[in-house]
C-alpha cells in the first residue's frame, strides 16, 4: 500500500478481494510501520474468508479496503497537542483572547489527526500556530476565525 494511503488504513477494515471472477471478504489484522524492503509500498496484513483454500499466504492480489468513516467528531492535528504530568492538552483562545490550557482526551488516530472524545467542544477556537512559544493566559491574537465543529 502507498505511502499516502497507509495512514488511513486500521486493524479491524474490511477488505474486499477479486480473484479470478470471485469475491472474498475478510478484515485488516496488521499495518507496516516502514516500507517493504526496496519498495516504496507497506506491507497490510488481512484474513480473508477462503473455504475452499484457492488463495495462499504471501499471494500478491488487489483488493479494496473500506476504511472507518467518522461523522460529527472533533479532531486536530497531531503537531496541535501538548503533553505535561502524562495528561494531553491544547491550547484555546478563551473570551478574553487568552491562551488557556484544556485538558483532552484523545480517540483514533486518523493520518496526521486524531479525534479528541473529550475536552473540547464545538465552537472553541484552538491553537495552531505558535504553540511553541505559548504559555497559558497569553494574550493572544486569532487570525482565521476557525473554530472546532
Amino acid at each position: 500500500m502507498s505511502e499516502s494511503d497507509i495512514s488511513y488504513v486500521t486493524k479491524s477494515d474490511m477488505v474486499m478481494i477479486n480473484y479470478n471472477g470471485k469475491q472474498y471478504k475478510g478484515k485488516v489484522t496488521g499495518v507496516g510501520i516502514r516500507p517493504a524492503s526496496g519498495s516504496n509500498n507497506y506491507p497490510v496484513e488481512i484474513v480473508l474468508e477462503n473455504p475452499q483454500k484457492i488463495l495462499f499466504p504471501g499471494m500478491v492480489i488487489e483488493g479494496q479496503i473500506y476504511s472507518q468513516t467518522f461523522e460529527n467528531v472533533l479532531y486536530t492535528s497531531i503537531e496541535n497537542l501538548r503533553e505535561k504530568y502524562d495528561q494531553t492538552f491544547v491550547y484555546i483562545i478563551n473570551n478574553e483572547n487568552r491562551a488557556e490550557i484544556r485538558t483532552i482526551t484523545l480517540g483514533q488516530k486518523v493520518a496526521n489527526n486524531i479525534i479528541i472524545t473529550s475536552g473540547l467542544e464545538s465552537g472553541d477556537r484552538l491553537v495552531i500556530d505558535g504553540i511553541d512559544s505559548l504559555t497559558e493566559n497569553a494574550l493572544v491574537e486569532a487570525r482565521n476565525g476557525f473554530s472546532a465543529k
